[in-house]
């Protein structure tokens, strides 16, 4: 081919198995996009352009650019259109699911190159070279879009090699770094492929780059310019998805007036889109919305109730009523909401016992309908019953509920008058001895973020009365898309309550330093006094191997507050710190306060390594038979019961516990092989087993979770992912599978 005049240099050639796509780029950001295809059966044949996209400033610019394109690559003829038509077949075998192996694309490659295609010498050992940079990248998508880790992570490995060459995409190299657990590295390339976006597909690919690593602020900025430029109804429903998750009100007004406005056959259920507007705050949008719906000769029924709903959180419980009344009450979730509806308007007026029987038959038709159960508690408290309200704000559908916080509370206040003799001293410590403060002390800082409440209480308030302003303050709204009532109307307020925002930071060690997310842990604890950022702290430094740490942590915690993660992780710091009667001990003390242990507990995957540490093989079995049952995901625990088995020469129950340690964390038995001196696999021997799996345990230090995976390496560095990250970054890489099609790029700068 004939080599680029300067400004026909493309930004970016890219294959697909239809095309192959030359991206122009002019300095003042605008660029266009054409398709160039050949045909397959007579190469020889004329090349076929069109426009594919463009944003250049007039259709005669982007002529131009088409018709010096196509002049350019006629004139390299025949070559060109044998090389077109190449690309495109190599482009479908690197998206086909059965995915070539390294050898047999670098072969496809050199073919490609082969200029006349008969003199590539058959012969040539290609295995001795490296293999380029671009044809790596393909095989690693390739290979990890079909869930085989065993050549990604090798193919990573070459990754090493190549680290400051910009040939490895930085796409690529983001995934790789995310799948072995290194979350900084992750997020450097993701905003290095970010910013260096140009097309509607990468932009729609650095989207869901950035989405999977909870950058959510730049998701959405992608997601919106992908939906803008492309106007598809599927790149609106995933802005509207990332506005949601961002939190912009700006994208998710885009996005629904887009979905609302043009006649998709795929378009979501236009109470999806209303919900969207809702959690964002958008109720006067919202609301026009549905009132157009409900004024349609046939009105949606679901746009109705949705109407209805929303009424009465404003506090219109007249029109709420009506709407609810001229709605059909069916026997689905739909009828159940509408009952609970119909039952808070029959609270207002003071007929508690026309509320309490629409809130039963609302829980009839469903069980699980949060808001009928907090109102039922909250009636159940007026009438003194405290013990059945404690059950209904506390049942497993309302975990983590901020109204289901504040009526446990005062149900337990109600059942425990002992804590009225003692004033409240005037200090987080004091406020902190309050029934269930580490829950609902969160809540009323958003709800009062003034702090009257916490001067209220210091000076001697009755906290009971404190709570049920608290309460008030959320009007007639029950759900979880909390609001509060205001002298304007309402507002969306988001209550997160403490268990869930540390669990999340928890979470947040996949896509944040181990330092970061300890120290905001630690923040919560002291300034806080959040119960749960201690424990869950504590836990972290298990899993760190700071067991002398954790030990004194766990401890404290056991004593000042009895919770279960008290007895559970003392227990675990003492059982790693290799003292495993006491361990044991913690564990009995738990165990005769709570009387059961919860079936998905983590005492099970500790006390079964306690148990193979002395030698009792089958109670250990049984320990880690249960961990692994209850919480298939608990990794450790399978780590575990992997040697428990090979003790007890049961080498097929070993091999299907290997099986599941890796099938839920591939990157861990393949780091285990290396730090054990071993050459790095997924496909490991019976004589190695024992090896790779008891070196997997020793990096997974005190770590048990069923819900973040964490391990150190001999170079020191914390590795973290979460659970079920093998698939999630296997969907992502079959999306990318057109960008490692880049290869191409390469390939057209040997050909020249």
């Amino acid at each position: 081919m004939l080599v680029w005049p300067t400004t026909m240099i493309p930004h970016a050639i890219r294959a697909t198995p239809e095309a192959v796509l030359f991206t122009y780029q002019r300095p003042d950001d605008t660029f266009a996009e054409v398709a160039v295809s050949a045909n397959e059966h007579n190469p020889r044949s004329r090349l076929r352009l069109r426009g594919v996209a463009n944003d250049l400033p007039d259709e005669v610019l982007a002529e131009r650019l088409h018709r010096s394109l196509a002049h350019h690559l006629r004139a390299s003829e025949p070559q060109a259109s044998t090389w077109v038509a190449k690309a495109t077949r190599l482009a479908r075998s690197i998206a086909d699911t059965e995915l070539p192996r390294p050898e047999t694309l670098r072969r496809a490659v050199t073919r490609i190159d082969a200029e006349p295609e008969g003199k590539h010498d058959a012969h040539r050992d290609d295995g001795d070279e490296p293999m380029p940079a671009d044809l790596l990248s393909a095989v690693f998508l390739g290979a990890l879009s079909r869930n085989d880790f065993a050549t990604a992570l090798a193919v990573g490995d070459e990754f090493r090699s190549l680290a400051g060459s910009s040939a490895v995409h930085p796409l690529v190299h983001a995934i790789y770094a995310a799948i072995r657990g290194l979350a900084e590295e992750a997020i450097g390339h993701a905003e290095s492929f970010a910013a260096a976006t140009v097309v509607s597909s990468d932009h729609r690919l650095a989207a869901l780059l950035l989405s999977a690593l909870d950058q959510r602020s730049a998701s959405c900025r992608h997601s919106m310019i992908t939906a803008s430029r492309e106007g598809r109804v599927e790149d609106y429903i995933a802005l509207m998805d990332a506005a949601r998750s961002a939190r912009d009100a700006e994208a998710m007004l885009l996005a629904a007036e887009q979905l609302f406005s043009s006649p998709w056959p795929k378009r979501p259920p236009a109470s999806e889109i209303i919900e969207g507007l809702l959690d964002l705050g958008l109720f006067t949008e919202a609301e026009r919305r549905l009132r157009s719906a409900v004024e349609l000769p046939t009105p949606d029924p679901e746009a109705v109730c949705l109407l209805s709903e929303l009424s009465l959180w404003k506090g219109e419980v007249s029109e709420a009523r009506q709407l609810a009344v001229r709605a059909n009450l069916g026997t689905d979730d739909q009828g159940a909401r509408l009952h609970t509806i119909l039952g808070v308007c029959a609270w207002t007026r003071g007929d508690a016992g026309e509320a309490r029987e629409a809130w039963e038959t609302a829980l009839d038709l469903d069980d699980l309908f949060g808001s009928a159960r907090l109102w039922r508690a909250q009636a159940l408290l007026r009438e003194r019953n405290f013990k059945a309200a404690l059950q209904d704000a506390q049942a497993k559908t309302l975990s983590a509920h901020p109204i289901g916080d504040i009526l446990a509370a005062l149900a337990n206040m109600g059942l425990n008058r002992d804590w009225q003799r003692k004033p409240v001293k005037p200090s987080l410590s004091g406020l902190m001895e309050l029934p269930d403060a580490a829950n609902f002390v969160p809540v009323l800082r958003v709800l009062f973020p003034g702090g009257e409440w916490q001067e209220t209480l210091y000076a001697g308030g009755d906290p009971t009365a404190v709570l049920t302003d608290a309460l008030a303050r959320f009007g007639l709204n029950r759900s979880r898309l909390t609001t509060v009532t205001s002298s304007t109307g309402i507002e969306r307020v988001h209550v997160v309550t403490p268990r869930i925002e540390t669990a999340t930071l928890q979470l947040d060690l996949a896509v944040a330093p181990f330092e970061t997310v300890y120290a905001e842990l630690e923040r919560r604890r002291t300034e806080l006094g959040c119960m749960y950022a201690d424990t869950y702290g504590a836990e972290l430094l298990l899993w760190k191997g700071e067991y002398e740490q954790a030990s004194t942590r766990f401890e404290s915690v056991w004593q000042r507050t009895h919770t279960r993660w008290g007895y559970v992780g003392a227990g675990a710091a003492q059982s790693l710190l290799g003292d495993y009667e006491r361990a044991l001990e913690y564990w009995r003390e738990g165990l005769e306060l709570y009387g059961a242990y919860l079936d998905t507990e983590a005492t099970y995957a500790y006390r079964g390594d306690v148990h193979y540490a002395m030698g009792r093989l089958d109670l250990a079995a049984a320990d880690l038979e249960q961990a692994t049952r209850a919480t298939p995901t608990r990794l450790g625990a399978w780590v575990s019961l992997t040697l428990v088995k090979l003790d007890q020469e049961r080498p097929k129950d070993a091999i299907a516990a290997f099986s599941e340690v890796r099938r839920l964390h591939p990157t861990l038995v393949w780091e285990a092989c290396r730090e054990a001196g071993l050459s790095p696999t997924l496909d490991v021997p019976m004589s190695d087993l024992r090896a790779v799996v008891e070196k997997g345990r020793e990096l997974l230090r005190g770590n048990r979770s069923s819900k973040v995976y964490t391990f150190s390496t001999s170079d020191g560095r914390f590795h973290a992912v979460r659970a079920n990250y093998a698939r999630r970054w296997s969907g992502l890489a079959s999306q990318a599978l057109g960008l490692s099609l880049d290869v191409l790029a390469g390939c057209i700068a040997r050909s020249n």
